[in-house]
């Protein structure tokens, strides 16, 4: 394998990078500074390839491949090409957003889509292509950074503890397992069971949520009674209520301070809030029409599907969540086969 034994060199010149490099936090304590070198043995190679940046640029070679073999874009009506570029997750999670690998990687992603996208319009003509780029999530920064670093408050904090007492109890008094979960600020229980037991299922959450607000980090806990009692003008609340299925059986759920993150106590960056480090991502088009313009309004992910059908003039054959983005379907409509960005047929209401 070629890759056995590579090394991970900057990508520039050791002044142009901002950030600390050896950070006693990154990657577990292990191997925190450049170079960074990857396995000698294959075994080694495929364990461990995907939190180095070449994991990207492999990725891109074979969607360029299968790009070429399966004639996309020679054909009457549009292919989709979905790629995903998951090494800036992987590096990111090991080394946190504020770090110089990071920083390195994002350097290289960008060489190598510039490159994939010109090799793709050797097989496409360029009037023929348009490009939906963003992210899944974006990233809170290291809380031990925040605190070593830029000198704020900020920690790892979980609340299973919380309901391990009293899951325990219930348990062991009615001989049946309740299903009790914590996970990223929600506590999830087989509510439908309690309320058969006759439990009091509004009493035990606002005791186990009372418990929860004591806790360090620890800014809001939300049960659901009290969720639906929240101003109009609680994002954190707003955000809660949207993040909640119908249906899903809860106790509450939580939101932490600034700097916090959850976390059960391994040591990576999380992104397991609604917060806006989280929860915000840009969203990129290109293609045909579409001006060169920023654009700094609120958009959902959830709005590239219905962009793209829209761009394409093809109308949704039901209800699909998200909604056209006029800044991108207009003026591109002319080029991309018509559609009427205003039509709102086929939309999720508000």
């Amino acid at each position: 394998m070629r890759l056995a034994g590579a090394v991970w060199q900057l990508l520039l010149p050791d002044s142009a990078y901002a950030e600390r490099d050896s950070m006693w936090f990154e990657n577990g304590g292990s191997d925190i500074a450049f170079p960074h070198r990857l396995a000698d043995d294959s075994a080694g190679v495929l364990q461990s390839l995907a939190s180095y940046p070449w994991m990207d640029s492999l990725t891109l070679d074979f969607a360029l491949t299968g790009t070429r073999e399966l004639g996309l874009g020679r054909h009457e009506r549009p292919d989709l090409l979905a790629v995903s570029l998951s090494t800036t997750d992987a590096i990111g999670h090991a080394f946190g957003p504020d770090s110089r690998e990071l920083h390195d990687q994002i350097l290289r992603l960008d060489r190598w889509l510039g490159g994939f996208l010109d090799s793709l319009q050797a097989l496409v003509p360029g009037d023929r292509i348009v490009l939906a780029l963003t992210s899944d999530h974006g990233v809170t920064s290291y809380p031990e950074y925040t605190v070593a670093v830029q000198h704020r408050k900020g920690g790892r904090v979980w609340l299973g503890d919380v309901v391990r007492g009293p899951a325990a109890a219930l348990a062991k008094r009615y001989r049946t397992d309740f299903e009790f979960d914590f996970d990223t600020g929600l506590l999830t229980a087989d509510v439908a069971a309690l309320r058969s037991r006759r439990v009091s299922v509004d009493s035990l959450a606002e005791s186990l949520a009372r418990e929860a607000r004591h806790h360090v980090g620890i800014a809001k806990v939300y049960t659901p009674a009290s969720l639906r009692r929240a101003r109009r003008g609680d994002v954190d609340a707003g955000r809660w209520r949207r993040l909640l299925p119908a249906g899903l059986g809860w106790l509450f759920c939580a939101v932490p301070k600034p700097g916090y993150v959850w976390s059960s106590g391994k040591q990576v960056a999380e992104h397991g809030t609604a917060g806006p480090d989280d929860v915000e991502v840009p969203i990129a088009f290109m293609g045909p029409g579409i001006r060169a313009v920023t654009v700094t309004r609120p958009v959902r992910t959830v709005d590239i599907g219905p962009t793209l059908a829209a761009y394409l003039g093809i109308r949704p054959t039901e209800a699909v969540d998200g909604r056209a983005l006029a800044e991108v379907v207009s003026g591109a409509v002319a080029n991309a086969g018509g559609g009427d960005p205003d039509d709102r047929r086929g939309r999720t209401r508000k």
